[in-house]
């Protein structure tokens, strides 16, 4: 959805905005969509050179959540009805638009007309009639406004999704609500009046609030976070860079001396609810709360991939479930708003109307902005480096099979010890192959030709590459950014030590940073190859709550002789330093920008969370309170 594709008519908000009565400004739309379903119109194809008579139909609304409540006219809460059910229900429902002037008293409950005793249904309809007659409660009705417009499109009722809930506003709530409450700043569900209602409730009594002189004191609860604590997880925030686009500078809407978070956009959330969250908590709160937020982060995670799976939706619809439970455990009730709880029905319509970057409402908000720009006056709207990209083609041919054969038949050790000939296969390769293949062979191409015979003694040298849709730079230029992250899965030799000569063939992950991108010339096409710096597995390799940690501050003596990996078979990583102390950084995946090959990957906007979280773990069943945490006076 880009902008140069929506068409938007725009309402500016206010105190005068339409709210219930936008029916009305609807009008002109449901009957031009009543004509495309009904008649069709004609319509000229281009490419055929013909007319033909087009259809169309309205398949579902995306907007935030006051707005669902205008357009879909409930009160945004009750049980979920089907399209038939609702308009059965509200089949005589009268509406009445506009912002009349009433008296003081409050409004009586519209009354829907044509419901009268059983005495009058029996005399005026037949049995058959009876028995399909709906029989609706005050409570039933009184969750609904008013008939919405919708309605009068003849396939709107039998749509299974009529309004999209918009994970943008959802997802960007939560995760506020969550950080708000952990360092108890901003918009906090964790107060005085939070405490008064577990006191109200009788529940958690080591929480209630406690009078001291004229101050009152909150006990530090499972959800709070010491000093030191709340200092660490704003340094990891401020520390973190991710790669070019990937979001915007989170630092500047953190304070490390007041350990607050404010002025973060939707986008920010996102990326601190898909990633960056369960790493900053690492180590700092219970297990328990941890595990729980953990999950609630793999759920967002997985449900804005690119590429989804049903059985997978259909298993995250009941573990969601769970994590809210095991929320209710940790958190106070009043931190279970409107926004917690639809995120429980986010899988439900994912599974049923596909990937949520078709849903949301990221395009239309970026599309205001652009929109905004044109605005001079506020109060009157109404008025108013170079970077070296290439492609090169890598072909693979079977020479590698053949030499290898060459050297078990030539020497018995490399027969004996897959080691030795995998040691020998890579020192002899590439003279062997220019043995095979001259320069002046007529029975090869051109390509293979000067590949066998080698590149130039001079090569190029860049400090930016794009390749697989994908930014690098060297770490000489990582200022803001972070692009000089390396994952790259190779095909290796494993043995158990270094006696064992019955070695078997691996993949093996290797963590590292660009230090330098050289682009070798092979007269007729070039190959670009990145130099890196890489972490020694085993010594600077660990696995830690599910993440990986990597130490790359430690020699590279194991790694002189193959530092390079062609750029072709780079994937983007960024690290997070564990904290200041610490030389141990956490792996994260970076995102991907491709659209048609990337799908084998699994890449989304964002990278996966770690795959081998044991979420079944046993959580911790401590105390309400926490007695290594410091309380708060209000």
């Amino acid at each position: 959805m880009k902008k140069e594709n929506i068409m938007l008519s725009l309402l500016i908000p206010g105190p005068q905005q339409p709210g219930n009565s936008i029916d009305i400004y609807l009008e002109p739309l449901i009957e031009d969509l009543i004509h495309l379903w009904n008649n069709g119109e004609t319509t000229y194809d281009a490419f055929s050179k013909t007319t033909f008579n087009l259809k169309a139909l309205l398949l579902w609304t995306i907007s935030d959540f006051p707005t669902y409540g205008n357009l879909a006219g409930c009160k945004k809460k009750g049980r979920i009805l089907s399209g038939h059910e609702i308009s059965k229900n509200l089949k005589n429902f009268k509406n009445d638009f506009g912002n009349l002037k009433r008296s003081a008293r409050k409004r009586k409950r519209t009354e829907c007309t044509g419901l009268g005793s059983d005495n009058d249904e029996s005399s005026s309809e037949s049995d058959e009639d009876e028995e399909d007659e709906v029989k609706l409660d005050e409570d039933e009705l009184s969750r609904w406004k008013k008939r919405s417009i919708f309605f009068k499109l003849p396939y709107w009722e039998d749509l299974p999704v009529r309004h999209n809930l918009d994970v943008m506003h959802v997802e960007r709530n939560v995760a506020a609500s969550i950080v708000s409450t952990l360092l108890h700043c901003g918009k906090s569900k964790d107060g005085l009046n939070a405490r008064k209602d577990l006191e109200v409730l009788g529940i958690r009594k080591d929480l209630h609030p406690r009078t001291k002189g004229k101050r009152t004191y909150l006990p530090p609860a499972p959800w709070s976070l010491s000093k030191a604590e709340k200092k660490i997880f704003c340094t990891r925030l401020v520390d973190f860079k991710g790669p070019d686009g990937y979001c915007s500078n989170i630092a500047r809407g953190v304070s490390i001396k007041d350990c607050k978070v404010t002025g973060l956009k939707s986008h920010d959330y996102h990326v601190l609810i898909q990633q960056l969250l369960p790493i900053a908590l690492k180590g700092l709160s219970p297990k328990g709360l941890r595990l729980a937020i953990l999950r609630l982060c793999a759920f967002y995670n997985l449900l804005c991939q690119r590429v989804i799976d049903r059985e997978q939706i259909l298993v995250m619809e009941a573990e969601i479930v769970e994590t809210i439970c095991m929320f209710e455990r940790f958190f106070p009730p009043s931190f279970f708003d409107i926004m917690v709880h639809l995120t429980v029905h986010l899988g439900r319509e994912t599974r049923l109307g596909g990937p949520v970057h078709f849903r949301w409402m990221y395009p239309f908000e970026r599309y205001m902005k652009v929109l905004k720009d044109f605005v001079r006056n506020p109060a009157r709207p109404e008025g108013n480096g170079y970077e070296n990209s290439s492609s090169c083609c890598h072909p693979e041919y079977g020479c590698s099979g053949t030499l290898c054969r060459h050297l078990q038949d030539s020497n018995g050790r490399c027969r004996r010890d897959a080691s030795m000939l995998w040691r020998m296969h890579t020192d002899k390769f590439a003279s062997w192959l220019k043995q095979q293949i001259p320069l002046d062979s007529d029975s090869h191409g051109k390509i293979l030709k000067w590949l066998a015979y080698g590149p130039r003694c001079i090569a190029r040298s860049y400090t930016g590459y794009i390749v697989n849709g994908q930014r690098f730079h060297t770490m000489s230029v990582d200022r803001k950014n972070h692009n000089s992250g390396v994952y790259y899965e190779a095909t290796a030799i494993c043995r158990a030590s270094a006696k064992d000569i019955s070695q078997v063939v691996d993949l093996v992950s290797y963590y590292g940073r660009v230090v330098d991108i050289i682009l070798l010339e092979y007269n007729v096409f070039y190959v670009p190859l990145f130099r890196c710096n890489w972490a020694v597995m085993g010594n600077e390799v660990k696995i830690e709550d599910g993440f990986t940690l990597v130490n790359m501050s430690q020699s590279q003596v194991s790694f002189l002789r193959e530092p390079y990996i062609l750029a072709s078979q780079a994937k983007q990583v960024f690290y997070l330093r564990e904290d200041a102390e610490s030389s141990w950084h956490v792996v994260m995946r970076g995102p991907s920008r491709r659209y048609k090959n990337d799908l084998d990957d699994g890449i989304g906007e964002i990278g996966p969370l770690p795959s081998n979280v044991d979420m079944d773990i046993h959580m911790d069943e401590s105390e309400n309170a926490r007695t290594d945490c410091e309380g708060i006076y209000v």
